[in-house]
């Protein structure tokens, strides 16, 4: 229960995000030998002291985090994208894509999840994910374990959110596990809008 908390704490928080530029944030560059390597732009800053529970921003855990699990995403790294998974995937994922006829928290196990996750990254989100930066990792402690979001939004043409998605990972013997999915306002894979 306290989990879920934190959880839901952790993504509240990650929508509350300031944005602007204060000069001495660069955007980066990641390098890959894919001729569609991800050019990182963004203004936006994680929160520093929202909640006693975010971790002040560590640029070192934000590179290395992004360098872990962003980019093979965006490159479609199959391979990496497939070791980043535990073995149960929590969230309302299913839902999302179609897969469940209901909004409600599932454990699914890890093949259910390997078989569907290219539903998730559809080209849409990857070009959505793409003008993201490190800068856009929220990183937060919880009972010793260091847990890594990020959250991906798609507006329409007017501008009006029509979803996100929040992607929750945890950091275990210095490798980056996806803990869990949630719709954070929205579906972002609805396509009436």
């Amino acid at each position: 229960m306290k989990l879920k908390i934190f959880i839901l704490a952790l993504l509240v928080s990650s929508c509350k995000q300031p944005s602007g530029n204060t000069g001495d944030n660069q955007p980066i560059k990641i390098i890959s030998s894919d001729k569609n390597s991800l050019a990182a732009d963004s203004n936006t800053q994680p929160n520093k002291s929202h909640q006693t529970s975010q971790v002040a921003a560590d640029t070192l855990s934000q590179k290395a985090f992004w360098s872990s699990v962003v980019v093979p995403i965006v490159n479609k790294d199959d391979k990496l994208i497939l070791t980043t998974i535990q073995s149960s995937v929590t969230g309302n994922w299913a839902y999302m894509i179609g897969l469940k006829k209901e909004s409600d928290n599932t454990t699914t196990n890890t093949a259910d999840f390997a078989n569907n996750y290219n539903k998730l990254f559809t080209p849409n989100f990857i070009k959505i994910l793409s003008t993201q930066t490190y800068r856009d990792i929220n990183i937060s402690k919880f009972e010793g374990t260091t847990y890594y979001s990020f959250e991906v939004s798609r507006n329409d043409t007017k501008g009006k959110l029509v979803g996100s998605v929040s992607f929750n990972y945890k950091k275990v013997n210095n490798k980056y596990l996806l803990t869990d999915v949630f719709d954070a306002g929205g579906n972002f894979y609805d396509d009436k809008h």
